[in-house]
């Protein structure tokens, strides 16, 4: 029996329990053994073999030289390497605010051959984790403050990554205050991660304008447990300018813009 992520904490016995009690209460669960997937919250018997194409592995393991480690979020990037393929294909700039150490960013560049294209890149963080001043007073009860920002300072360990690639723009402090220092009036790619109510919704607002018909938005945190404030944010944007939201089991959210 294998498991990752949070299951890999628990003993088999327990994840047999766990998946007995599910099951009795009329649960559809597969087993273990017969998932094609299971890490990051994510378990399934449906088709996983992207994980084994060569081009996927090549990128994921680029993620990983980034951050220093595995983070177990291989659908995850899957989704990600997707949008960002599409939007490769539409005219304007990429953007990633919350990129601490570049993994799914990196990932993208290897997929896509940045430096064969002419694109720039932004990169937005304040490179140390969240601006405790832009918490909410609920983000503040859940503990975003303090469990969750297990950040560390890491702006010189970025700029050394993002040296073998052209047209990368490390921008950093927090997000509302820096949007300005994107100069880009055409945006293809947007992916939003700052684990923040606050600067998520000033960047979607801030960029929206911006982005060229089709242009994708990736919303990392939309469905996650804990980040219900993010979703309801977004949703509420998403009514107020007419465009719909896909819900991803990955925990993400996607929009493409008109």
């Amino acid at each position: 029996m294998h498991q990752r992520g949070e299951l890999a904490e628990l003993s088999p016995d327990h994840v047999e329990a766990i998946l007995y009690a599910l099951r009795s209460s009329g649960h559809q669960v597969p087993a273990i053994d017969a998932a094609a997937y299971n890490e990051d919250f994510l378990m399934t018997t449906h088709n996983a073999d992207f994980q084994s194409d060569p081009r996927f592995v090549d990128a994921y393991e680029r993620g990983i030289r980034a951050a220093g480690r595995d983070y177990g979020f291989r659908w995850r990037v899957h989704v990600g390497l997707w949008a960002a393929s599409c939007a490769i294909g539409l005219d304007g700039d990429f953007v990633e605010c919350g990129v601490n150490r570049g993994f799914m960013s990196s990932a993208i560049m290897r997929y896509l051959d940045w430096n064969s294209r002419d694109r720039r890149f932004f990169l937005l963080d304040t490179f140390r984790g969240l601006d405790l001043d832009l918490l909410t007073e609920d983000e503040k009860r859940l503990g975003k403050g303090t469990r969750t920002n297990t950040y560390e300072e890491c702006f010189e360990e970025v700029r050394a990554n993002f040296s073998e690639f052209r047209n990368v723009i490390l921008i950093r402090g927090s997000v509302p205050g820096t949007l300005t220092q994107v100069d880009s009036e055409a945006v293809a790619y947007l992916h939003i991660d700052m684990n923040n109510v606050t600067p998520e919704i000033a960047a979607i607002e801030h960029f929206w304008p911006r982005l060229v018909p089709g242009a994708l938005v990736l919303l990392d945190d939309y469905g996650s447990p804990t980040y219900e404030a993010q979703k309801e944010g977004m949703e509420e944007f998403a009514r107020g300018h007419d465009v719909e939201i896909l819900s991803l089991p990955t925990g993400q959210g996607m929009m493409v813009a008109a």
